[in-house]
């Protein structure tokens, strides 16, 4: 009986190992099905993460292709020419006779991209979140085709992929079931020009290619741009191992262990979430902001002023185009964007910015904390006080042909600055005329009248004003709430502090002929823009040479002198400063107390804003 019972348990165990190593040999045969078909090495993707791959079970012909005198070793897979996995390579691409791997990702025309959604598609849903997180991030637009020849069309494929750029025509953007929201914000990013983070032409500096450990045919995907014969153009100085373009270490791997490893042999992480932020900064680079909220900057007339005029501590901005009645008041949503509440192409509030020498300046005249601004019209007396009423429009509370309370305006030189050199809430007015030393200061009533307080025809404080060149700017640069003034000459070095005694009477304590901290004032197209870029209450002086890439930084010292912080000669923020058009204005953007900058070059559509971390810009705009 025993015997019997043990012979029929090892009988029973027998049986059931059989059925075991049954079903691993099925298993074994369906994965070497599956390799076989994808290649001669299978990819070993257990544990990690998988490669976007247009074609996931298919395997192609290693080729190489010649676009215009690049060599590229692609996959040819039916009749679809694949490189590193997932992008596409389209016949315009191969008729092409430019070189370099930015012409074949050309970009997309006034930042917009035209698309459409297969209707069988499933999880639409991954599509739409993948172009939120675009425009959210980037200054992209994503607009539904209606019957625009280039556009992206998302269809239903058998794995991820995508073409780079805009190649012209219908692209489009494959999506297998499994391709995720965070895939698809990959293949959109090749769609607009991006290329594999791995490949970069100084990936070597970083990382080690194990090709030991790369699947036998699948070399190809890891060279560099350089190697395969392309410009290896980059968009931001390092590589990026947070990029959602990169490769992760086991890509492609023949047998578990990593193809890519940092140059001290450890592994790292990748992810399929979200740009990182040299994603954006690479994409900003390559898709500069075309204006600023609806505004496109399309003229070289076109100028910006920073005000609050709804009070909220958040600054906006106005943009005009002076000479063609163009008025848009840009209302900081406190999310990173603008938007345009006024869009008007005849004036503002009765005043018709029908000349070319129409200027606007930011005040607050009655102390309500909501900015003001004055209009005026040099050489033809005209000036307008307009009050803001909080929700985007302003009222006219003084309307004069005549110039500003007793200041004639009969000079196109003549400028207006507005400060607060009392130290009362009010915003008061200085009016010059730079080569002829006269000076006008007005005291705010608070109402829609101003006293006049200087009348000086010799210039004031010592600085002559006698060079049609001399310029000034207002800035509280010792902290005691009174604003002071900054005369400056460029072209001849000269610069003149003048403290505010809060009384009408001022001191110099800075009479420079020789700039201002490190920078020189020795261009005649020298600018200055006071801030507060660090927050400590002492206004800060930008000195920028627009043509030349030159920004200064010049921090307010407690003792009252300046030191340069920042001496760039390559501009600031990657915002190049190479136009004579280049011009900043500050702002404080996300009420933070530390002033930003916005840069923008009238004319050419492009507009940089920089957040103040403290201690040097970072561009977020």
């Amino acid at each position: 009986m025993n015997h019997k019972r043990v012979k029929k348990d090892i009988s029973l165990f027998t049986w059931v190992c059989a059925i075991f190593l049954l079903l691993s040999i099925c298993a074994s045969c369906e994965n070497e099905a599956d390799f076989e078909t994808e290649s001669n090495a299978p990819i070993i993707t257990e544990n990690f993460e998988k490669p976007e791959l247009a074609f996931p079970k298919a395997s192609g012909i290693q080729k190489q292709i010649r676009i215009g005198k690049q060599t590229l070793h692609v996959e040819q897979i039916e009749n679809n020419l694949v490189f590193e996995g997932d992008i596409l390579i389209s016949n315009n691409q191969l008729g092409t006779k430019s070189v370099g791997r930015s012409n074949l990702a050309r970009r997309w025309p006034n930042n917009t991209v035209y698309y459409a959604i297969e209707t069988g598609l499933p999880n639409q849903a991954r599509v739409t979140n993948a172009i939120a997180h675009w425009q959210n991030n980037t200054p992209l637009r994503f607009v539904a085709r209606t019957n625009q020849p280039d556009y992206i069309y998302f269809k239903k494929g058998s794995g991820c992929s995508s073409f780079v750029g805009r190649v012209g025509g219908r692209q489009d953007i494959n999506l297998a079931d499994g391709c995720s929201t965070g895939n698809t914000i990959h293949e959109i990013g090749h769609a607009i020009g991006l290329w594999h983070e791995q490949s970069r032409k100084d990936r070597d500096s970083y990382v080690t290619i194990n090709f030991g450990n790369i699947q036998a045919g699948r070399e190809h995907n890891f060279r560099t741009y350089v190697q395969q014969g392309q410009d290896g153009a980059e968009y931001t100085s390092t590589l990026d191992f947070g990029s959602i373009m990169m490769y992760g270490p086991y890509f492609f791997s023949s047998n578990n262990q990593p193809t890519i490893t940092k140059k001290d042999g450890s592994t790292y992480s990748i992810q399929r979430n979200a740009l990182s932020a040299d994603d954006k900064l690479g994409v900003l680079r390559m898709y500069p902001n075309i204006g600023l909220g609806s505004f496109d900057m399309a003229s070289s007339k076109d100028l910006s002023v920073s005000l609050d005029y709804n009070g909220d501590g958040y600054e906006d901005v106005i943009n005009y185009r002076p000479g063609n009645k163009v008025f848009y008041l840009q209302r900081n949503d406190k999310n990173g964007k603008f938007t345009s509440v006024v869009r008007s192409h005849n004036g503002v509030a009765g005043y018709d910015l029908a000349s070319s020498r129409d200027r606007i300046i930011a005040l607050d005249y009655n102390g309500d904390n909501k900015d003001d601004i004055i209009i005026y019209r040099p050489g033809n007396k005209i000036a307008f006080l307009l009050r803001s009423n909080g929700n985007g429009t302003f009222t006219a509370v003084y309307k004069s042909w005549n110039g500003f309370q007793g200041y004639d305006l009969a000079v196109t030189t003549d400028k207006m600055v507005a400060l607060d050199y009392n130290g009362d809430g009010k915003d008061e007015v200085m009016c010059f005329r730079p080569g002829k030393s006269v000076f006008f200061l007005y005291r705010s009533n608070g109402t829609a009248t101003f006293q006049k307080m200087i009348d000086a025809r010799s210039g004031f404080g010592g600085f002559d004003l006698k060079s049609a060149n001399d310029n000034a700017i207002a800035l509280d640069y010792n902290k005691d709430g009174k604003d002071d003034i900054g005369f400056y000459r460029p072209g001849s070095k000269v610069f003149f502090l003048l403290k505010s005694n809060g009384n009408t009477t001022f001191s110099t304590p800075i009479k420079s002929f020789n700039g201002i901290a490190s920078f020189d004032l020795a261009r005649s197209n020298d600018r200055l823009v006071t801030l507060d870029y660090n927050n400590d209450g002492y206004e800060d002086i930008v000195a920028y040479r627009p043509g030349s890439r030159v920004f200064y930084l010049n921090r307010a010292n407690s003792n009252g002198s300046f030191t340069s912080v920042i001496r760039s000669h390559s501009g600031i923020m990657g915002y190049d400063l190479a136009s004579g058009l280049d011009k900043i204005i500050s702002l404080d953007y996300n009420k933070d107390g530390r002033s930003d900058i916005l840069c923008y070059r009238p004319g050419s559509r492009v507009v940089y804003y920089g957040r103040s971390n403290g201690s040097t810009f970072i561009r977020e705009y």
